[in-house]
């Protein structure tokens, strides 16, 4: 292998397709410092030239709550929503002049926000505390970035409790969305006692028998 004049790169002709390309990437490979920089113990490392031609990104807070989560999919896609506070809240909609107030559709006093909606209002806070009762976690009366923090350090854990805990958030957000908007186009909701087992039952219906008797209350 070597160049001609024209500095066109002349390659054997058994080379493989993707050493073809990344030869062809002089230019880029010149932008990185050449190929030596992109050796390890003197051969050509893959892992480390994706890692120099990648944008770097900033890791986000909520990944492992995403990512290592065995929720059912619509609520982890909820559960994204309300952590990246793009779901149509009251609080939003009175914004955008949508709705003529933002009282809070499930306990009808308090503003309806993120915060509220999932952890102050009176009937979020009877199915969280029953789940962080049925877990043993303890009785965690926290805003929902706060509470968000605690599932994310759990999250980091290989015990089962913490991917019931996982789970279960995932799910008592999705649950309780859903009856925030039975509330707000049928005037009905579940009671929190109905919605807290539906919860467990979907978080049940998703792990294995080990897991499950940890649910057990």
């Amino acid at each position: 292998m070597h160049s001609n004049k024209s500095n066109c790169i002349i390659y054997p002709k058994n080379c493989s397709w993707n050493l073809k390309k990344i030869l062809n990437s002089q230019e880029i490979v010149d932008g990185l410092g050449g190929w030596r920089n992109l050796e390890h113990k003197g051969k050509f490392c893959i892992t480390k030239m994706y890692q120099a031609v990648r944008p770097q990104q900033e890791k986000v807070q909520w990944r492992r709550l995403i990512c290592n989560n065995k929720a059912s999919p619509k609520s982890l896609f909820i559960l994204w929503l309300a952590l990246q506070d793009r779901l149509s809240t009251k609080d939003r909609l009175f914004g955008w002049n949508v709705v003529d107030n933002n009282v809070c559709s499930l306990c009808g006093t308090e503003e309806e926000n993120i915060n509220h909606l999932f952890f102050e209002c009176d009937y979020s806070i009877k199915v969280w505390s029953s789940i962080v009762g049925i877990l043993k976690l303890g009785n965690h009366q926290m805003k929902f970035r706060e509470v968000s923090e605690v599932v994310n350090t759990y999250s980091r854990e290989k015990t089962r409790k913490a991917q019931l805990l996982l789970m279960c958030f995932a799910e008592a957000v999705h649950g309780i969305w859903l009856e925030r908007n039975c509330k707000v186009f049928n005037n009905t909701c579940k009671p929190p006692e109905i919605l807290i087992r539906k919860i467990i039952f979907n978080v049940a219906s998703r792990t294995d028998d080990k897991c499950r008797t940890l649910l057990l209350y």
